[in-house]
């Protein structure tokens, strides 16, 4: 059986492999933050026996690279997960042995052997955003709208030079325009009590901005409470 740990610096190696993979968070995982998604595909890692390369130094670490971090309660078709490996495997391989330890709501999609210098993915953040108009609250005056008045709301708000929200920073709030990391925001379906958008947010930019997104778009206060179920698409 393989084994990813060495145990003393005399049995660190080098690198022969790298590994990109990209890794579906669905259901409870959600709600999984950055740091605990990676604890948790470190732990299947290693009970998988991958043969993980690890830095050198005093305190050698996984050579594991994870994407963007990703807001807490957002599903994912595909996060970016990096590996080095001490020795040549074929990819499916991995990824088989891989999904065969993961929680349940977590599951490697994809695998795919890269060159050590390939950068990550430059493409758009894409998310599905449904807004759901439920009860008593804000957005109920939207139930019954037009296909035609959501998408003038979303022409309108692109067309903005500046759509600027309150981010707090060291305890002061400071106005920040998050117009520039919007790329596309287009309607994709109108239901009686809900409405799906497509939402695409240049690489580099924060998905914490989503929500803030949608309250700018239908002009709902940011002490009101809205129902979103938001999914990032796989890029």
């Amino acid at each position: 059986m393989m084994r990813s740990l060495p145990l003393s610096k005399g049995e660190l190696k080098e690198p022969q492999q790298k590994l990109r993979l990209m890794v579906q968070k669905r259901g409870p995982l959600k709600y999984l933050s950055h740091l605990e998604f990676s604890r948790v595909f470190l732990r299947a890692c290693r009970r998988a026996d991958i043969p993980l390369a690890y830095s050198q130094g005093n305190r050698s670490l996984p050579r594991i690279s994870f994407g963007p971090a990703l807001p807490v309660g957002i599903e994912s078709e595909g996060e970016r997960v990096d590996l080095r490996l001490t020795i040549s495997l074929a990819p499916e391989e991995v990824r088989s042995s891989l999904n065969s330890k993961l929680p349940e709501g977590m599951q490697v999609v994809s695998c795919q052997e890269v060159l050590d210098s390939f950068p990550p993915p430059q493409d758009p953040w894409k998310f599905e955003i449904v807004l759901n108009l439920v009860g008593q609250g804000p957005t109920l005056r939207l139930v019954g709208r037009s296909r035609s008045f959501h998408e003038k709301a979303v022409a309108d708000l692109l067309d903005q030079e500046e759509i600027l929200i309150s981010k707090p920073k060291n305890g002061i709030s400071k106005m920040v325009n998050i117009r520039p990391s919007i790329e596309n925001l287009h309607l994709t379906d109108v239901q009686e009590l809900q409405v799906v958008l497509e939402l695409e947010l240049r690489p580099g930019s924060s998905g914490n901005s989503l929500e803030e997104v949608i309250r700018k778009l239908y002009s709902l206060n940011p002490d009101e409470n809205i129902s979103l179920e938001i999914k990032k698409y796989r890029n």
